[in-house]
């Protein structure tokens, strides 16, 4: 859920034919709710651990990436001082 913004997972969801598994943030019946899926056969088949530790690397990603698009504006916006 975390590589889609998402910080938490309120349903879990199938498929009609079962082939797709997703996870939902919000309401089920909410336009703006955030989901994400997997094919159902490799989520069954993915140990909890390595789950667990794909999410850890990609929130750790998300990390630095905030952290350096926070810096550019922090330079963008001292840039902008130093010439106005």
């Amino acid at each position: 859920m975390h590589a889609a913004g998402g910080q938490r997972i309120d349903a879990v969801m199938m498929s009609p034919d079962a082939a797709r598994t997703f996870a939902v943030q919000g309401r089920v019946d909410d336009p703006a709710q955030l989901r994400v899926s997997m094919e159902t056969m490799t989520a069954m088949n993915t140990p909890l651990e390595q789950s667990s530790q794909r999410v850890a690397e990609n929130a750790a990603r998300q990390s630095v990436a905030l952290e350096q698009q926070q810096s550019q504006t922090q330079q963008q916006q001292q840039g902008a001082r130093a010439m106005g």
